[in-house]
């Protein structure tokens, strides 16, 4: 671009035909933004002739803009000739053709052949780096939204475990147990729990050497009440793939693990009534057992055997019910 700059503040027939030759599309104008010369490039980039735009006011070009824009514009001529001035800006533009494209425009003073005070400008056409840009924005703002959506707290570190960045529940919870907001920069060790610090930095070895790791801890954090956390530690991967840093997260698992020592608490207690009450039962049952065995088939006759046979299985069927239930109780059987 150098170059070309240099080249531009003369007006030689050679130096025109170089830089008709150039990619880049630039267009010369008078201080009043009458076009003085325009290469190749700027007439193929807009759309026009060389004869449509050569002693033609850029207005010819944009007569589609407000009279404000338009008065805006010929304000920047006039203060790039009196101040000496350069100035860069990005527009959106109609073509000829109807379609529109973002444009980076740099526009500088220079001398014209006459003596006279002109503008040279050097047009970039830079859409699709602009919706590259904007892709990414939208991606960025996507992912902020669920990331600030999600109720887990979540932060993201670097190698040296010094904060990256972290979602609103992140912030709230750091406010709620320390006093105070976290910061990017700041390390994540400020914030571990009394205690865990060397689990934490072990932990995070881990994900740095590619392992993900996760654990579920009781912990004391501003009241005498622990609570239950489901955290953990995975690598943070860039495109490539390489490590960059730890993706740090905890869920707040408290209610589920009350309810789930309720329940065993709950199961203990039905396993021991299952047990005692089994046992008070089976007492009977075996005594009536031992009855039935002191008692001779052979005595009896034909009414009593066949009421003798019926107690006899109906005792032994009582007795396995027990005996399975006692199982279940004891054992989960």
């Amino acid at each position: 671009m150098k170059t070309i700059n240099s080249m531009i503040s003369y007006s030689g027939e050679i130096c025109q035909e170089i830089l008709s030759l150039t990619d880049t599309a630039i267009c010369v104008t008078d201080a009043e933004g009458i076009f003085v010369w325009v290469n190749k490039a700027y007439c193929d980039q807009a759309g026009y002739a060389e004869s449509e735009l050569v002693g033609k006011h850029f207005n010819v070009q944009f007569h589609y803009l407000s009279e404000e824009k338009l008065r805006k514009l010929s304000e920047d001529y006039a203060l790039i000739v009196k101040n000496n001035v350069v100035i860069r800006n990005e527009y959106r533009i109609k073509l000829r053709d109807k379609t529109r494209r973002t444009f980076e425009i740099v526009r500088k003073p220079i001398s014209l052949a006459n003596g006279s005070a002109g503008v040279v400008g050097f047009i970039t056409d830079i859409d699709s780096r602009k919706e590259q840009e904007n892709d990414h924005q939208l991606s960025r703002n996507t992912l902020r939204a669920i990331y600030d959506s999600s109720t887990d707290v979540h932060f993201l570190l670097d190698k040296d475990l010094n904060i990256l960045a972290f979602n609103n529940v992140a912030e709230q919870a750091i406010q709620a147990f320390y006093q105070r907001s976290p910061r990017k920069g700041e390390s994540m060790i400020l914030y571990s729990v009394d205690g865990s610090e060397e689990e934490f930095v072990q932990n995070a070895k881990k994900a740095l050497a590619g392992e993900s790791v996760y654990v579920e801890r009781e912990m004391y954090i501003t009241s005498h009440t622990p609570v239950w956390w489901y955290v953990s530690y995975k690598p943070a991967r860039n495109e490539e793939g390489d490590i960059i840093g730890i993706a740090f997260n905890a869920t707040n698992i408290d209610r589920y693990k009350r309810a789930e020592e309720q329940l065993m608490a709950q199961n203990e207690q039905l396993r021991q009534i299952a047990r005692i009450n089994a046992h008070e039962i089976r007492g009977p049952v075996s005594a009536i057992i031992g009855v039935l065995d002191l008692l001779n088939r052979e005595t009896m006759g034909e009414e009593n055997r066949e009421l003798f046979s019926w107690l006899e299985t109906a005792v032994q069927n009582l007795d396995h019910a027990i005996k399975k239930s006692v199982s279940k109780a004891e054992y989960g059987d």
